[in-house]
């Protein structure tokens, strides 16, 4: 997840001859890393929540993670642009809270996305997971869940109303936050993957390869036609939903080699 979002985030731009087109179709792929990242996260989260499900120590924990790095490095920029040259306190205010990355599509997207993610985590927990207590468990100091899948297909078909709803009919918002409303799928899938990642559950090795090999070559072809277009075409609405089978293939093909 690290390589691919550092390549990405690479200033060289070269694409020249075929080595060039490669280059530069890698370095729109690197963007899959975010949504590898955000699975993971998922994953994380439900460990860390599994273990103790106070709301409040949740949130504080996870803040303490974000808010402290961001603050160091944005804060004096913002203040400096924002208040100092334009004395605008009310958008310096929604930058640093990442509040005006909602309403204005303004700021750090990434970081907007994860602190929304955090915040709503807690309420998807109760709603997406049913506790189950076995006896030979009770003693367990950590909860045992089962997913409730009818409320995933819920959520997700919800959210893709949604979305096409802000599409068709606010597009200029939807294109301000697109980046981050492609990923939010991946990261409900993470939460689905979780309970049977904690429980060692195991998919069948060889069909489990074959069936990801086939997404990841699928979608690496579709997300490379619009690649080709241009960067417009490679981010488009097209192509961010791309990142979702590529990051789901990538992250089975590599945990079934590490599994093995």
């Amino acid at each position: 997840s690290i390589i691919f979002v550092v390549f990405h985030h690479l200033t060289i731009n070269y694409s020249e001859g075929l080595i060039g087109k490669i280059y530069t179709y890698f370095h729109y792929f690197g963007a899959v890393g975010v949504d590898i990242f955000l699975f993971l996260s998922a994953i994380g989260l439900y460990y860390s929540f599994s273990k103790d499900e106070n709301i409040l120590t949740f949130y504080k924990r996870r803040l303490l993670r974000i808010f402290p790095t961001f603050l160091i490095i944005v804060v004096p920029w913002f203040y400096y642009y924002d208040i100092w040259v334009k004395g605008n306190y009310a958008w310096f205010f929604g930058l640093i809270t990442s509040i005006g990355y909602w309403f204005k599509g303004a700021g750090d997207w990434f970081i907007s996305a994860i602190i929304l993610l955090y915040l709503l985590y807690p309420i998807l927990y109760k709603y997406l997971y049913d506790k189950v207590i076995l006896a030979e468990q009770l003693n367990n100091e950590c909860n045992i869940y089962q997913n409730n899948k009818y409320s995933y297909l819920i959520i997700l078909s919800l959210y893709g109303i949604f979305v096409l709803y802000l599409r068709y009919f606010f597009p200029d918002y939807y294109e301000a936050l697109g980046q981050s409303l492609a990923r939010f799928p991946i990261f409900v899938v993470g939460m689905f993957a979780s309970p049977y990642i904690k429980s060692d559950f195991a998919l069948p090795l060889k069909k489990t390869r074959i069936i990801s090999f086939i997404i990841l070559v699928v979608s690496m072809f579709c997300f490379g036609v619009l690649a080709l277009k241009g960067k417009e075409y490679a981010y488009s609405y097209y192509g961010r939903y791309c990142f979702f089978p590529m990051s789901l293939a990538i992250i089975i093909i590599v945990s079934s080699f590490y599994k093995n």
